[in-house]
């Protein structure tokens, strides 16, 4: 089975982050708002892991100021296997 390549956004706010995933096709599988806090965090993460799940997919994502106004976010996605890629850099 192919895995499928999704990719994520991530719009950093200081009490929200907009978090969306969209798959190869331009489909948004993922489109919330998560809490600036380690609860939201982790939510978001169970989420993620099963829209990867449920499409049979990987996400990537891109953010802007990754270790920076990001974090933790950015680190705990990291830890738990998603890849990050810097846009400030692109």
């Amino acid at each position: 089975m192919e895995v499928k390549e999704l990719l994520g956004g991530i719009d950093i706010g200081s009490e929200f982050h907009h978090v969306v995933v969209i798959d190869e096709g331009g489909e948004v599988l993922y489109d919330k708002q998560v809490l600036h806090r380690f609860s939201g965090f982790h939510k978001a993460v169970r989420e993620l892991k099963e829209t990867e799940r449920r499409v049979g997919g990987k996400i990537a994502f891109g953010l802007e100021g990754k270790n920076g106004y990001g974090a933790p976010f950015d680190r705990i996605l990291g830890e738990n296997g998603f890849s990050l890629y810097n846009i400030d850099n692109l």
